[in-house]
């Protein structure tokens, strides 16, 4: 007796079968091949009786994707797509926004039929914004504390390099990772600038999510130097991530 969990593929309205979570266990599961920092995510649950029968599988639900651009007057313009799985509170998103001096707050409210917003009045900072959708009645998951939001990935317009809030976009520089060949013919080559001594964690998925490849590095050296043995693996497209204490980076990696 459980819970299947489904990811929407490359395919629109196809769902993989990613994962299945036993009733009894934390009602919570962590996609770590979605990443939310690219795009939106589409999910669908089912049942699964004691006789292994799974129930038809539920409506979908679809994370928010954020993107931000500055405009004119230096004007921030914040853009995304609806939330998909219950109506938000008040039928309205939550606009928030993180300065140096005064933290998050909420800077507007918006009907939830939108999908854009400019903050006409941005402070000379570091700036952080991110969309919520807060659910109506709140949801309290078995054995779980209240997940009471959906909120969308964290943009940020950086003046002078401040990193992010708490984020998982506190990002590594790209300048600072080189991994070649690629394509390849399975080895690759993964150079990267740390900055400091910190732990990594190397794994490669297919596209349907599948972990194919998994290594963790602890105490990293501050110029990391590895390759990425892959010569067992088909052909074809990959994602490979990298995760750091600084956050999660993702690349498209190809076997030819």
């Amino acid at each position: 007796v459980g819970y299947n969990i489904y990811r929407e593929t490359t395919s629109a309205g196809v769902f993989d079968h990613i994962a299945y979570i036993p009733v009894d266990s934390l009602s919570i599961y962590t996609d770590e091949f979605a990443d939310p920092t690219i795009r939106s995510w589409r999910y669908k649950l089912a049942s699964v009786n004691e006789c292994n029968v799974e129930s038809r599988l539920s409506a979908p639900h679809k994370t928010m994707h954020l993107t931000i651009n500055v405009g004119l007057l230096d004007h921030i313009n914040l853009i995304w797509n609806h939330y998909e799985g219950f109506v938000p509170l008040n039928n309205s998103y939550n606009i928030w926004r993180h300065t140096p001096g005064t933290g998050w707050e909420i800077i507007d409210v918006v009907p939830s039929n939108l999908n854009s917003y400019t903050d006409s009045n941005p402070v000379d900072a570091d700036l952080w914004y991110y969309v919520e959708a807060v659910h109506p009645t709140g949801c309290t998951p078995l054995k779980a504390t209240s997940l009471n939001s959906s909120r969308s990935n964290r943009k940020s317009k950086i003046k002078s390099g401040g990193g992010d809030p708490g984020s998982i976009e506190d990002l590594m520089n790209i300048e600072k990772i080189n991994i070649y060949p690629n394509p390849s013919e399975g080895l690759f080559r993964l150079m990267m600038n740390m900055g400091e001594s910190e732990d990594l964690d190397i794994k490669v998925f297919d596209l349907s999510g599948k972990l194919l490849f998994q290594n963790e590095i602890e105490n990293s050296l501050e110029r990391l130097d590895y390759v990425i043995d892959l010569t067992n693996v088909d052909k074809g497209m990959y994602q490979l991530q990298l995760r750091t204490d600084k956050g999660v980076f993702n690349k498209t990696i190809v076997i030819q």
